[in-house]
């Protein structure tokens, strides 16, 4: 049997002894044809392995990690839109309160003024921009005033 060539090298396992890395050194240590030949050998082989299990782990969590990261953060073109979203949406709210102001106290100049902003804020909402538009030309016209801000017509 193959057993009766078997050399001795007690090598402490790194990864504990029922370790793959042990099992497989174990073979190497028993049967020397298959390339270990002596204990420094298989402490180098050994510790070759364990080399290429770190770098294995460490590029499998660097990996994890980085799909982790695309996930949770949207890409930085839907992040710019976002905040111009919000920026135009807060802009168009601060109009319309001002609009309303205007219109409470009756100021046709003012609410000609404040529906063209209104209008321009809201470009990118067609419904919205066709709405405050036309809002603006009514306003406009009452208070005896061409159109402030130009727009697509």
């Amino acid at each position: 049997m193959w057993r009766d060539n078997m050399q001795t090298a007690t090598i402490p396992p790194i990864l504990g002894l029922n370790s793959p890395s042990h099992i497989l050194f174990t073979v190497l240590a028993v049967k020397p044809e298959l390339g270990a030949t002596s204990v420094a050998d298989i402490a180098l082989a050994e510790h070759e392995m364990l080399k290429i299990g770190l770098a294995l782990f460490g590029f499998v969590t660097l990996a994890g990690l980085a799909y982790w990261a695309s996930l949770a953060a949207p890409p930085a073109a839907t992040r710019a839109a976002l905040i111009l979203r919000s920026a135009y949406e807060e802009e168009a709210g601060d109009a319309v309160r001002q609009y309303r102001v205007a219109l409470k106290l009756e100021n046709k100049p003012e609410l000609c003024f404040f529906a063209g902003m209104i209008a321009s804020a809201y470009t990118e909402d067609k419904d919205q921009h066709a709405a405050w538009q036309q809002q603006e030309g009514l306003d406009c016209a009452a208070a005896r005033m061409e159109r402030l801000f130009p727009h697509a017509r």
